[in-house]
This record gives C-alpha cells, structure tokens and sequence, in this order.
C-alpha cells in the first residue's frame, strides 16, 4: 500500500473542524487540495472515509476508526518534533577560530553569547592551521582567503586589506618609508604573519598591471598574526598587517601606516565554513548569526575605515 502520509493530517483535520472548508483554512491550503488528499485516501484504502452531503460531513465506521488510530500517533509526532527543536538549542557545539578572530572579536563577547544561550556549551578550538570539519569533529570553523572546500558552505563575515605599517617611533628613524618601494619595503621587513589557512602567496600591483610576488626571504616567520603587530609596535621594522586588527593600534598611536601606493594583493576575506546548508541547525543558525553581528560590531567599532563598503557583511 503505497499511502500519501501527507493525506493523513488532512483527514484529521477535516474530521475535528467537521469540515473541508474550515480544515482547509486551519492547515493553510486550498480546499481543492484538501478534496483532492481525502479522494487519493479513499481510492488507497478502497472504502469511504467520509460521509458528505451539502451541510454536513461526518466519518464512516471504517474512517472513524482510522481517525482514533491516527490522532494519537500524530500527536506523538508532533511531540518528538517539538522535542527536537527545543533539544536543538542545548548541547555541545565545536568551533575552531584562528587566533586573531579569537582574541580581537571572539573572547570580548564570548561572555554575551553564553548569556543569551546558557544551554549551549562552546568547544573552542583556536588554529593557525586549516582542520578537517569532518576528521576534527567540528561543527564551524574560521577560514582565511577565497577558495571554500569542495562540498561546504560559508558565510563571509568580512574582508580585510593588507597594509605596510610600523611603529612611528622607527618611521622617524627612516622616513624615506612614507613612500618607499617594494624592495626598500622589504628590506626592513623584521617579522611577517603566514599560516596554513592564508593565501600562499601575496603581489604588488604596479600601474602597468603587472604584479610582483612579495618576499621576505630573512625574516622570521609568526604564525600569530598578533604577535607580529606587537613586534612591529615595539620597534621591529616593518610588515604587512591587516587593517581591521590594527585600528586601534592606529588610534593609539603605536603604528602608522606607510607607503599607500605599494597596494598588495589579494584582500583576504574571513569566512566561517561549515558541512551543510540544508536541514540548518538552529544552533549552527545562532553562533553564525552570533559570528556575523560581533564581527560587524568589531569593524564599526574600530572605525575599519577609508572603504568601508569593504566590510559590508553578505551572505
């Protein structure tokens, strides 16, 4: 017996309200649609369901009998599935976060999130390198540059620019970086940021269009990009840092950027990845939700500025 189960809460219904029309309004459809699910029923079963006349409609033995079988077990259904949904808003969830975002967006409000969803216990994961979602038993994780993994989906909280900066106290030493070139650039380049899960390479981009792969082949390679920012605020040389981590910085007055003209590319956008976009969990829904409104927070908070179009959160 190959049974429509979508027929049978139309059946349900029409037999409380007593009716094709009210249960037809009560379930949000047509009552073409509902005719149509009672007459598939009754074909499927051989026998008459239902009773009609102009002003009345009640069940047949055999549908009254159907109908004492079928609401309680639809009603264990609807129960398992509010079970479900609520179950959904506890329970562990397993985020890995690169270090910057942890440190600059994350731990600030780490707090406010456990206050709005106490249910929800966090299993943070900070990372220099990319993880296997699936091999690492995570449920969402933070990831540098463009290219997203075969298979998942992402949603892009931010894209950040790469900019030469040092401290004002080594500019004073060495003006001529205000506006420099690439080679003086990175002969003064001390440190610079490189992890698994950035791009591989980065160019400067010349008015004849060309570009030119950056090298620092002497310096010491961080893979915390926070650490190379304090590095450089304190004195060591110059380096390439994204803005949206050194506004503050800037304020304070313990980094400058320099050189403007020595554009690099290509922007580096941060996206939080994760294995599905279909039967969403509301709990993955909420910490992306959570990730995309402190991320934006954080930028209008610095004042990520001059292109703030740049950082317009899309999804």
């Amino acid at each position: 017996m190959d049974w429509n189960l979508n027929d049978l809460p139309v059946f349900v219904a029409v037999v409380e309200y007593q009716g094709i029309t009210i249960a037809a309004h009560r379930l949000g459809i047509q009552k073409s649609s509902v005719s149509r699910a009672l007459t598939r029923l009754e074909a499927e079963l051989g026998f008459l369901l239902l009773e009609r006349n102009s002003r009345h409609i009640r069940p047949t033995v055999e549908g009254k009998k159907l109908y004492e079988q079928l609401k309680p077990t639809l009603g264990k259904l609807e129960d398992i599935a509010h079970s479900l949904n609520h179950r959904e808003l506890d329970g562990e969830f397993n985020l890995a976060l690169t270090l910057a975002f942890s440190r600059e967006i994350f731990s600030p409000s780490v707090a406010t999130f456990s206050e709005r969803h106490p249910k929800i216990i966090l299993n943070v994961r900070t990372i220099a390198q990319e993880l296997s979602i699936f091999n690492d038993d995570l449920d969402l994780t933070i990831q540098l540059g463009s290219l997203i993994p075969s298979g998942f989906y992402a949603r892009h909280l931010c894209k950040v620019k790469l900019q030469w900066m040092t401290s004002p106290g080594y500019l004073n030493k060495n003006p001529d970086l205000s506006h420099s070139n690439i080679a003086d650039l990175a002969s003064h380049v001390r440190f610079f940021h490189s992890q698994n899960n950035y791009p591989e390479k980065f160019y400067v981009k010349h008015n004849t269009d060309e570009i030119t792969e950056i090298r620092f082949p002497l310096a010491n390679v961080l893979e915390d990009v926070l650490m190379v920012r304090e590095a450089v605020e304190h004195g060591a040389g110059v380096t390439l840092l994204p803005d949206i981590y050194c506004q503050r910085s800037i304020a304070e007055k313990k980094l400058v950027i320099i050189s403007p003209l020595v554009e690099v590319t290509p922007d580096v956008s941060i996206y939080a990845v994760y294995p599905g976009r279909s039967n969403m969990s509301p709990r993955l829904n909420i910490v992306l939700n959570f990730l995309e409104e402190i991320t934006s927070n954080y930028i209008k908070k610095n004042n990520c500025n001059p292109d703030c179009s740049r950082y317009n959160n899309t999804v």
